[in-house]
C-alpha cells in the first residue's frame, strides 16, 4: 500500500500544450525511475479543459478559465475532468493527510517557476523544488493551487516556457519529486535536521 500520494494536473488551459508535455514527460519519468524507491502512489489528470485543448482556446467552449473557478467545493463551472481530479484530491486528503503534493502543470510567456499559494506549498516549493526554476507566489484567486491550499493541501503549479521543450525542468521537477517522496515537504534539509 502506498504511503504517499503525488496528483498532478495538466491541460486546463487548452492554449497551454507545453504544461500538458511537462506533466507527461513527468509521468513517464516517475514510470521508468520511481520515485527514490518509495511506495508513492502517481495519480495523472492531464486533460481538465477538453473543449479548450480542441478550440487551442486558454477557457472552455463556453468561455470560461477553469483555473479561476475552483473553490474548496471543487470546480463551479469546470468539465467532468476538473470533477474527477477535485474528488481525488479529496480523497487523498483524508487518507494521506501532509504525505500528498498536487503538482498543477502549465506554459507561460518568461521564465519558468514553481508558484505555491500559501505556507503548505511554499515549504514544498523552497524545500523540494528549488532546482527546478524560480519561486514565488501565485495569489490569484480561483485556481487549483489556492483552492488545495484552502483545504489544507500541498501544492504547487509548474510553469514552463511557451513555445520550448522545457526537458530539463522535467527531469528537475522529477528530481525534486523524488526529494519530497524520500524526505517529505522540507526536503533534505529537514532530514538532515532531525
Amino acid at each position: 500500500m502506498a504511503t504517499k500520494t503525488i496528483i498532478i494536473t495538466a491541460g486546463i488551459h487548452g492554449d497551454e500544450p507545453e504544461g500538458l508535455a511537462l506533466a507527461k514527460k513527468i509521468k513517464m519519468l516517475i514510470k521508468q525511475g520511481g520515485l527514490c524507491g518509495r511506495d508513492v502512489e502517481v495519480v495523472f489528470h492531464g486533460m481538465l479543459n477538453p473543449s479548450g485543448f480542441n478550440a487551442v482556446t486558454r477557457e472552455n467552449a463556453d468561455g470560461i478559465d477553469l483555473n479561476r473557478e475552483w473553490t474548496t467545493d471543487g470546480n463551479r463551472t469546470g468539465s467532468a475532468e476538473c470533477a474527477k481530479a477535485w474528488s481525488d484530491i479529496i480523497a487523498a486528503r483524508e487518507s494521506f493527510g501532509d504525505d500528498l503534493l498536487v503538482v498543477d502543470c502549465h506554459s507561460l510567456d518568461g521564465t519558468p517557476g514553481v508558484f505555491f499559494a500559501g505556507p503548505k506549498g511554499r515549504t514544498v516549493a523552497e524545500g523540494c523544488f528549488r532546482s527546478v526554476a524560480r519561486l514565488d507566489t501565485w495569489t490569484t484567486a480561483g485556481t487549483l493551487t489556492s483552492a488545495c491550499e484552502a483545504v489544507g493541501v500541498a501544492a504547487i503549479a509548474i510553469e514552463v516556457s511557451n513555445g520550448e521543450s522545457n526537458a530539463s525542468i522535467a527531469t528537475a521537477a522529477y528530481q525534486a519529486l523524488c526529494t519530497w517522496a524520500c524526505y517529505g515537504p522540507s526536503g533534505k534539509a529537514s532530514y538532515a535536521a532531525a
